[in-house]
Protein backbone atom coordinates (compact mmCIF):
# COMPACT_ATOMS: atom_id res chain seq x y z
CA UNK A 1 0.00 0.00 0.00
CA UNK A 2 2.80 2.53 0.51
CA UNK A 3 4.41 1.51 -2.65
CA UNK A 4 1.62 2.42 -4.35
CA UNK A 5 1.05 5.61 -2.25
CA UNK A 6 4.66 6.79 -3.02
CA UNK A 7 4.82 5.80 -6.97
CA UNK A 8 1.08 7.81 -6.88
CA UNK A 9 3.10 10.56 -5.39
CA UNK A 10 5.78 10.76 -7.88
CA UNK A 11 3.35 9.93 -10.90
CA UNK A 12 2.04 13.31 -10.01
CA UNK A 13 5.59 15.15 -9.62
CA UNK A 14 6.37 14.00 -13.46
CA UNK A 15 3.30 14.98 -14.94
CA UNK A 16 3.32 18.29 -13.24
CA UNK A 17 6.88 19.08 -14.02
CA UNK A 18 6.76 17.75 -17.68
CA UNK A 19 3.96 20.22 -18.62
CA UNK A 20 4.66 23.53 -19.88
CA UNK A 21 4.62 26.16 -18.15
CA UNK A 22 2.24 28.86 -19.51
CA UNK A 23 2.81 32.43 -18.98
CA UNK A 24 0.89 35.03 -17.64
CA UNK A 25 0.44 37.67 -21.10
CA UNK A 26 -0.98 41.01 -21.36
CA UNK A 27 -4.26 39.10 -22.56
CA UNK A 28 -4.01 37.13 -18.83
CA UNK A 29 -2.82 40.41 -16.54
CA UNK A 30 -0.03 42.32 -16.80
CA UNK A 31 3.13 41.13 -15.80
CA UNK A 32 4.01 43.75 -13.43
CA UNK A 33 0.90 42.86 -11.45
CA UNK A 34 0.89 39.42 -11.20
CA UNK A 35 2.95 39.32 -7.26
CA UNK A 36 -0.68 41.23 -6.16
CA UNK A 37 -3.02 38.34 -7.12
CA UNK A 38 -0.96 35.62 -6.85
CA UNK A 39 -0.58 36.73 -2.96
CA UNK A 40 -4.21 36.82 -2.58
CA UNK A 41 -6.49 34.38 -0.55
CA UNK A 42 -8.19 31.37 -2.68
CA UNK A 43 -11.30 30.08 -1.09
CA UNK A 44 -12.31 26.81 -2.83
CA UNK A 45 -15.71 24.30 -2.99
CA UNK A 46 -14.47 20.95 -2.86
CA UNK A 47 -16.09 17.70 -4.18
CA UNK A 48 -14.64 14.14 -4.25
CA UNK A 49 -14.77 10.56 -2.92
CA UNK A 50 -13.70 8.96 0.24
CA UNK A 51 -12.54 5.20 -0.09
CA UNK A 52 -11.57 3.54 3.37
CA UNK A 53 -9.14 0.46 4.24
CA UNK A 54 -9.07 -1.43 7.39
CA UNK A 55 -9.62 -5.04 9.11
CA UNK A 56 -13.62 -5.35 7.16
CA UNK A 57 -12.20 -4.01 3.84
CA UNK A 58 -10.06 -2.73 1.31
CA UNK A 59 -11.63 -0.03 -1.12
CA UNK A 60 -8.11 1.78 -2.19
CA UNK A 61 -8.10 2.13 -6.25
CA UNK A 62 -11.54 0.37 -6.57
CA UNK A 63 -14.16 2.72 -8.57
CA UNK A 64 -16.99 0.58 -7.25
CA UNK A 65 -15.96 1.80 -3.86
CA UNK A 66 -16.61 5.11 -3.74
CA UNK A 67 -18.19 7.20 -1.01
CA UNK A 68 -19.01 10.86 -1.90
CA UNK A 69 -17.46 14.12 0.23
CA UNK A 70 -17.88 17.65 -0.33
CA UNK A 71 -16.07 20.55 1.82
CA UNK A 72 -13.77 23.79 1.62
CA UNK A 73 -10.84 25.03 1.86
CA UNK A 74 -8.76 28.31 2.23
CA UNK A 75 -5.40 28.59 0.87
CA UNK A 76 -2.91 31.87 1.07
CA UNK A 77 0.52 32.02 -0.50
CA UNK A 78 3.50 32.32 1.50
CA UNK A 79 5.97 32.84 -0.69
CA UNK A 80 7.25 31.63 -4.21
CA UNK A 81 7.30 27.84 -3.10
CA UNK A 82 4.79 27.67 -0.17
CA UNK A 83 1.22 27.93 0.33
CA UNK A 84 -0.65 27.14 3.87
CA UNK A 85 -4.17 25.19 3.59
CA UNK A 86 -7.01 25.36 5.94
CA UNK A 87 -9.45 22.47 4.94
CA UNK A 88 -12.87 20.66 5.82
CA UNK A 89 -14.41 17.57 4.25
CA UNK A 90 -17.25 15.73 4.99
CA UNK A 91 -18.00 12.12 4.06
CA UNK A 92 -19.62 8.82 5.00
CA UNK A 93 -17.84 5.59 5.03
CA UNK A 94 -19.54 2.19 5.38
CA UNK A 95 -19.03 -1.49 4.53
CA UNK A 96 -22.14 -3.62 3.75
CA UNK A 97 -20.94 -6.27 1.39
CA UNK A 98 -19.79 -9.44 2.97
CA UNK A 99 -16.08 -9.94 1.07
CA UNK A 100 -14.14 -10.88 3.39
CA UNK A 101 -12.90 -14.19 5.79
CA UNK A 102 -15.34 -12.39 8.29
CA UNK A 103 -18.25 -13.01 6.67
CA UNK A 104 -19.88 -15.15 8.75
CA UNK A 105 -19.67 -12.40 11.40
CA UNK A 106 -22.51 -10.39 9.51
CA UNK A 107 -20.66 -7.28 10.17
CA UNK A 108 -21.64 -4.26 8.76
CA UNK A 109 -20.59 -0.15 9.64
CA UNK A 110 -21.74 3.34 8.65
CA UNK A 111 -19.48 6.24 9.91
CA UNK A 112 -19.79 10.15 9.23
CA UNK A 113 -16.69 11.65 9.62
CA UNK A 114 -15.94 15.47 9.33
CA UNK A 115 -12.20 16.25 8.81
CA UNK A 116 -10.65 19.53 9.88
CA UNK A 117 -6.97 20.33 9.01
CA UNK A 118 -4.07 22.33 8.36
CA UNK A 119 -1.12 22.03 6.12
CA UNK A 120 1.37 23.38 3.95
CA UNK A 121 1.97 22.80 -0.12
CA UNK A 122 5.37 22.55 -1.78
CA UNK A 123 4.93 24.08 -5.34
CA UNK A 124 6.32 23.54 -8.01
CA UNK A 125 6.23 26.52 -9.89
CA UNK A 126 8.54 28.31 -7.93
CA UNK A 127 10.93 29.34 -10.40
CA UNK A 128 13.10 26.00 -9.96
CA UNK A 129 11.40 23.14 -11.41
CA UNK A 130 8.69 25.52 -13.42
CA UNK A 131 7.97 29.55 -14.03
CA UNK A 132 6.76 30.88 -11.46
CA UNK A 133 4.39 32.71 -13.48
CA UNK A 134 2.87 29.49 -14.58
CA UNK A 135 -0.78 29.59 -14.64
CA UNK A 136 -0.65 25.76 -14.02
CA UNK A 137 0.58 24.80 -10.31
CA UNK A 138 1.57 21.19 -9.62
CA UNK A 139 2.43 20.70 -6.11
CA UNK A 140 3.01 17.98 -3.12
CA UNK A 141 1.45 18.23 0.20
CA UNK A 142 1.13 17.57 4.16
CA UNK A 143 -0.12 18.89 6.99
CA UNK A 144 -1.86 17.60 10.09
CA UNK A 145 -5.73 16.37 10.83
CA UNK A 146 -8.81 16.11 13.23
CA UNK A 147 -10.97 13.78 12.41
CA UNK A 148 -14.34 13.98 13.73
CA UNK A 149 -16.93 10.85 13.38
CA UNK A 150 -20.14 9.70 14.58
CA UNK A 151 -21.49 5.84 14.57
CA UNK A 152 -23.86 3.50 16.01
CA UNK A 153 -20.57 1.35 16.92
CA UNK A 154 -19.30 4.10 18.87
CA UNK A 155 -20.29 3.71 22.84
CA UNK A 156 -20.33 7.58 23.53
CA UNK A 157 -21.84 8.28 20.10
CA UNK A 158 -18.84 10.29 18.72
CA UNK A 159 -15.13 10.12 18.12
CA UNK A 160 -12.30 12.86 17.68
CA UNK A 161 -8.96 10.97 16.28
CA UNK A 162 -5.74 12.70 14.84
CA UNK A 163 -4.46 12.03 11.60
CA UNK A 164 -1.52 12.91 9.14
CA UNK A 165 -2.70 13.65 5.93
CA UNK A 166 -0.32 13.65 2.44
CA UNK A 167 -0.83 13.66 -1.17
CA UNK A 168 -0.48 16.01 -4.52
CA UNK A 169 -2.66 17.45 -6.68
CA UNK A 170 -2.37 20.34 -9.60
CA UNK A 171 -4.23 23.71 -9.34
CA UNK A 172 -5.15 25.49 -12.90
CA UNK A 173 -5.70 29.50 -12.69
CA UNK A 174 -8.40 30.02 -15.41
CA UNK A 175 -8.33 33.81 -15.22
CA UNK A 176 -6.81 35.96 -11.50
CA UNK A 177 -10.29 35.23 -9.90
CA UNK A 178 -10.94 31.95 -10.67
CA UNK A 179 -9.25 28.74 -9.64
CA UNK A 180 -9.84 24.76 -10.49
CA UNK A 181 -7.76 21.95 -9.39
CA UNK A 182 -7.31 18.02 -9.17
CA UNK A 183 -5.95 16.25 -5.39
CA UNK A 184 -5.72 13.04 -3.77
CA UNK A 185 -4.62 12.82 -0.32
CA UNK A 186 -4.31 10.01 1.82
CA UNK A 187 -5.02 10.12 5.33
CA UNK A 188 -3.19 8.14 7.48
CA UNK A 189 -5.21 8.16 11.10
CA UNK A 190 -4.36 6.92 14.62
CA UNK A 191 -7.73 4.88 14.86
CA UNK A 192 -8.57 1.70 14.71
CA UNK A 193 -12.03 2.10 15.49
CA UNK A 194 -13.93 4.39 12.58
CA UNK A 195 -15.07 0.98 11.36
CA UNK A 196 -16.03 -0.78 14.59
CA UNK A 197 -13.64 -3.29 14.73
CA UNK A 198 -10.61 -3.11 17.04
CA UNK A 199 -8.47 -6.21 16.41
CA UNK A 200 -6.27 -5.07 20.20
CA UNK A 201 -9.34 -5.21 21.66
CA UNK A 202 -10.60 -8.75 20.95
CA UNK A 203 -7.27 -10.06 21.61
CA UNK A 204 -5.25 -9.69 17.92
CA UNK A 205 -2.11 -8.28 18.26
CA UNK A 206 -1.87 -6.56 14.94
CA UNK A 207 -3.64 -3.39 15.03
CA UNK A 208 -4.23 -2.43 11.54
CA UNK A 209 -5.15 1.63 12.00
CA UNK A 210 -7.96 2.87 9.79
CA UNK A 211 -6.90 5.06 6.75
CA UNK A 212 -8.82 7.09 4.03
CA UNK A 213 -7.93 8.10 0.39
CA UNK A 214 -10.30 11.71 -1.11
CA UNK A 215 -9.90 12.25 -4.30
CA UNK A 216 -11.43 15.48 -5.50
CA UNK A 217 -11.79 18.89 -7.51
CA UNK A 218 -12.14 22.03 -6.23
CA UNK A 219 -13.63 25.62 -7.83
CA UNK A 220 -11.64 28.46 -6.42
CA UNK A 221 -11.92 31.86 -5.81
CA UNK A 222 -10.11 34.96 -5.36
CA UNK A 223 -11.66 38.29 -4.38
CA UNK A 224 -9.16 40.81 -5.63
Amino acid sequence: MIRKIVLSLLFGVIIGTSLSATELDGEFVPQKHYRSWMYKSTFSLNFGTLQYVGELSNEMWRLKKLHGSFGFKYERKLNRTFDVRFQYTHGIIDYYQFETEMDSLNYAFRTSLHSLEFGVKYRLNNGVFMDEMSTLSPYVYIGLSDIISRADHYVSGGSIDFGIPFGWGVDYDVTPGIRIGFSSTFHYTFSDNLDGWDRTRDGDPKNLMDRLLYTGISIGFRFM
